[in-house]
């Protein structure tokens, strides 16, 4: 009886021995080492911002990796107003402050960047304070080291948009304040336009030259329905016909040529009316500078066709027509020539927006010159489908085939060459002919030199014998002579 006691106490005191041991351990993770060191936390800021921009702060933690906190607490405090984003880490916003919480079962407590995005109002001026606490639970919160301050710097530009309503003959004068954006644009529309008819858009990017941004970032969003002229996009940005938005990309060089840099500039376009268009049509845009907040495009936004459809739509189909010469023969790499000329009067028509696509691919495009012409090299053979359009004017659409080279006739009458028959015609040194007795063929000339070797023999014949005769003439002569000496010899 005292033994099976004793083995209950026993298993007594495992129980709470074990329960012990699992409560040390929970609480040595949980509670913060009485001499852990404390973590630093550095604030970054700019020292200025623009009303209406957006900038980063960043909250840099340095932990001793000997001596790790089990929890630290960091809280920040920004203006009042002043609108955060994008907060990294798992920071919650509570309004005029930010707090994080690091620990083992959550975000641990290492060397890391924490980060936030904060945009200043639009009204905003002077000198905004930042600040803040680091708490790791075992002394008393400590301040957050680092930048404080950021002076607000830039005016604010006003613009003035009169509208007018030819209805009531009233004047409608709005001011709108833009704050002082390191980027931000101005849109200019005309109030009304016609069912059909075409206009121009001029967008004013403006650069703050002394905030500048590295990249700026331009959407421009036309009316569903309404067509964009690509060709008439200045400087060249890109046309998503099917979002209904133009975007244009501007940032330092090399990486974007003197048209696309990052200073003041005029972006336009133009753009055609729906012919079945009525009511007010809305444009919106904004510029992207890489600020949390994009400014919208300020500046016009409606334009308003005409509600006399009726009317307008007569005088549109009584445009004018093209009339489009294109080449009989085209071929690859050679350089086609399109002309146009008004079909009643046959005058050039200049500033014709020509459009040339190959398999649905648009490939060239641009305008008539002061002689309605217009000139491209296609690359591929096949069908090229070529648009042309120009206000009062119907759209025209001409199909051109090119072939895949030039033919070998083109080529063959090398008549440019072959006038080497002009060359050819030595006879104007052959005339020598005309003084110069015709040659005599071989058979003569043999002839003449069988008589010459006839008439050589027959001379040197009749001089053989002419000598030979003069020989025997001296004979007889000296044998006379001799014969008187022998007598005389024979005498004595």
């Amino acid at each position: 009886m005292k033994i099976c006691n004793l083995k209950k106490e026993v298993k007594k005191m495992d129980v709470k021995k074990s329960s012990t041991i699992f409560l040390i351990g929970v609480f040595l993770i949980l509670t913060p080492s009485v001499f852990a060191a404390a973590p630093t936390v550095t604030r970054e800021l700019p020292s200025s911002a623009a009303p209406g921009s957006t900038f980063t702060v960043t909250l840099t933690m340095d932990v001793d990796e000997d001596d790790v906190p089990n929890v630290c607490g960091v809280t920040e405090n920004y203006p009042s107003g002043w609108t955060v984003s994008d907060i990294s880490l798992g920071g919650v916003d509570q309004g005029d402050s930010i707090e994080w919480i690091f620990w083992a079962m959550g975000y641990p407590v290492i060397d890391q960047d924490i980060t936030y995005k904060i945009t200043v109002p639009a009204d905003a001026s002077g000198t905004a304070t930042f600040s803040g606490t680091v708490d790791i639970g075992t002394i008393d919160p400590y301040d957050i080291l680092g930048d404080t301050e950021v002076t607000i710097t830039g005016a604010t530009t006003t613009i003035t948009t009169t509208t007018t309503t030819t209805t009531t003959t009233t004047t409608t004068t709005t001011t709108t304040t833009i704050p002082s954006y390191p980027a931000y644009a101005v849109r200019n529309l005309p109030s009304t336009a016609a069912p059909g008819s075409s206009f121009t858009v001029t967008i004013s990017l403006e650069i703050d030259e002394a905030n500048p941004p590295n990249a700026v970032g331009v959407t421009e969003n036309v009316p569903a329905g309404w067509t964009v002229i690509e060709s008439s996009i200045s400087p060249t940005g890109t046309y998503f016909a099917s979002e209904d938005k133009i975007e244009w990309l501007f940032c330092p060089s090399p990486a974007c040529d003197s048209d696309h840099q990052v200073e003041d500039r005029s972006i336009t376009y133009q753009i055609i009316v729906p012919e079945d268009a009525s009511g007010t049509a809305t444009f919106s845009g904004s510029v992207d500078y890489g600020g949390a907040t994009n400014p919208t495009t300020y500046g016009d936004t409606t334009v308003t066709v005409s509600t006399a459809t009726t009317t307008t739509i007569k005088t549109r189909r009584a445009r004018e027509y093209f009339d489009v010469t294109l080449p009989t023969d085209a071929y690859v790499n050679t350089e086609v020539v399109i002309t146009v000329v008004d079909k009643d009067t046959k005058d050039p028509v200049k500033k014709v927006d020509v459009d040339v696509y190959f398999s649905d691919k648009k490939v060239a495009y641009g305008m008539t010159d002061e002689n309605g012409i217009f000139k491209f090299t296609p690359t591929e053979a096949g069908d090229y489908r070529i648009v042309l359009d120009k206000s009062r004017y119907h759209t025209a659409e001409e199909t051109l085939t090119v072939l895949a080279g030039a033919p070998t006739t083109t080529v063959a009458p090398t008549t440019t060459v072959a006038p080497t028959t002009t060359v050819a015609p030595t006879t104007t040194v052959a005339p020598t002919t005309t003084t110069v007795p015709p040659a005599p063929s071989g058979m003569s000339w043999l002839l003449i030199a069988v008589i010459v070797v006839i008439i050589v023999i027959v001379i040197a014949y009749f001089a053989m014998k002419g000598k030979g005769k003069e020989e025997v003439e001296e004979k007889p002569a000296e044998e006379k002579e001799e014969k008187p000496a022998e007598e005389e010899k024979k005498g004595e």
